[in-house]
């Protein structure tokens, strides 16, 4: 399967046998959980919040009106703004919520 750079041209798709599901961090619901598949946002920034590839995130909440996105990193609530949050593509097991 050819690889593509939009996260919303992955959702759904299968690879290697199973579906992966991804979604930007700012799209997950509530109590949902993934790992950090890409970053497309400031590295440096997340780098200092502990966000990188590969570290598996929750979902806490989420401001209305572009507020600010609050998750779970290693046991640590981390909270950043909507406009990074959008730059961190996260894949999920597709189930919804699950546990870190």
């Amino acid at each position: 399967m050819r690889r593509s750079s939009s996260a919303g041209e992955w959702r759904g798709k299968f690879r290697y046998g199973r579906c992966d599901f991804v979604k930007r961090l700012s799209e997950l619901e509530y109590g949902e959980s993934g790992f950090v598949r890409e970053i497309r946002a400031s590295q440096h920034e997340l780098n200092c919040l502990g966000i990188r590839r590969k570290k598996q995130v929750k979902m806490v909440t989420r401001q209305p009106i572009k507020g600010p996105v609050v998750v779970v990193v290693d046991d640590m609530e981390v909270a950043m703004g909507l406009e990074i949050a959008e730059g961190v593509i996260i894949e999920t097991d597709g189930r919804g919520r699950t546990g870190v």
